[in-house]
Formats: C-alpha cells, sequence, structure tokens
C-alpha cells in the first residue's frame, strides 16, 4: 500500500491541483477554439473526452485528491497512473511534439498535461509508493486501461469519424495496420510494466539486505 504520511498526502494535494488546472486551462481553450468554428461547449466536451492525455490527467487529479483526503491505494494502481502519465509524455515528446507548436496559454497547458504532471507523477512514485509490493500479474492491470481506451477510441471513431492520434487513424491508415499499432502500444506498456516490477524486486532486495 502506498505510504500515507504527511509529506505524501500534501504532495498529492499539490499535483492534484496541479491538474486539475491544467485540465480546466485545456477545456478553456478547447471551448475558445470550438466557439470560433460556431460549436457549442458540450462539443468541446466530447472533443476534450476523446484524448488519452486528457483522459489520463484526470486519472492522476482523481488518484491524488484521493490520497490526499486519506485513502490508501494499492502500489498496483498507484504503479498503473504513473506509468500511464509517463507514457503520455514519452509518447508525446517522441512521436507528436514535431507536430504540435503550441503558443501562448496553449503552450502552458501543453507543457503541464505532456510534461509537468508525468515528471511530477513518476517523483511522486519513486517517493512514497511502496515498489517492493509490485507483482509479475500486475502488468495486466497496467496495460488495461491503454488498451480499454483504444477500443473506446475506435468506437468512438466510427461514430463520429474522429480519431485523436494519427496512428488509431482507421480511414487513413487502415483496420489492420491501427490494430497492429494498438498491438505495439500494448507491447510498450507491458515492457514498461515489467521495468517497473523489475525495479520493486530490486527494492525488495535491498529491503532483504
Amino acid at each position: 500500500m502506498t505510504r500515507l504520511s504527511a509529506p505524501a498526502r500534501r504532495t498529492a494535494l499539490l499535483l492534484a491541483v496541479v491538474t486539475l488546472v491544467a485540465l480546466l486551462l485545456q477545456y478553456a481553450l478547447l471551448v475558445g477554439t470550438f466557439a470560433a468554428e460556431g460549436k457549442s461547449p458540450l462539443q468541446a466536451l466530447w472533443r476534450f473526452l476523446g484524448y488519452f492525455t486528457l483522459l489520463t490527467n484526470s486519472w492522476v487529479a482523481l488518484m491524488m485528491a484521493a490520497t490526499a483526503a486519506g485513502r490508501a491505494i494499492s502500489a498496483r494502481w498507484m504503479t498503473a497512473t504513473t506509468l500511464a502519465i509517463l507514457l503520455v509524455g514519452i509518447v508525446y515528446h517522441l512521436l507528436l511534439a514535431q507536430q504540435h507548436n503550441p503558443v501562448g496559454w496553449d503552450s502552458v497547458a501543453n507543457q503541464l498535461v505532456h510534461t509537468i504532471v508525468p515528471a511530477a507523477m513518476l517523483a511522486w512514485w519513486l517517493a512514497f509508493v511502496d515498489r517492493a509490493a509490485l507483482k509479475m500479474r500486475d502488468v495486466g492491470v497496467f496495460i488495461a486501461w491503454p488498451m480499454a481506451y483504444t477500443v473506446y477510441v475506435l468506437l468512438r471513431g466510427a461514430f463520429d469519424g474522429w480519431y485523436p492520434y494519427f496512428f488509431l487513424d482507421v480511414p487513413a491508415l487502415g483496420l489492420p495496420r491501427v490494430l497492429l499499432n494498438i498491438a505495439g502500444l500494448g507491447a510498450a506498456f507491458a515492457l514498461s510494466g515489467l521495468g517497473f516490477v523489475a525495479l520493486g524486486r530490486i527494492r525488495r532486495r535491498r529491503i532483504a539486505a
């Protein structure tokens, strides 16, 4: 279980607030963009709920808020949260940043959700999560969220024709290529999860020594 020390709870609260501010800023900017196109805030919300980045940041905010409130959350779920938001940052900076050049407040929001929150969540995990409690079977939990998200994207894309990321764009790439990309994404999460479990085993050896 996560150690609910006073520093853990205070920093969890800070991270929850920063993440919530980032999400609200991102939504406000999206509402403004949609309004300029004659679209409603509800349509902006529907678009907002299509991004893995924003949904995962929302997950971070909820987990950190629960921790700040005193709820002890298992190392398995804290690690799943950390892995998901960390790969948000990695995938963005490796694959998407070259296609995106935000300015002004958009740049601020972009850095918060893709860089600051992932780095802060990783730091929190390293400082406060009991890595020694992780098991190999936890990898299944780690990959559940990204795989569920890809199913969600394919279903909503079939409904409204919009795909948030180029590697999931069925009309552009074809379903077989998209499924291959999803398999690659799942493999990346699984391998990263194994790496996190390995860190836990190192931690157990040090405790036992």
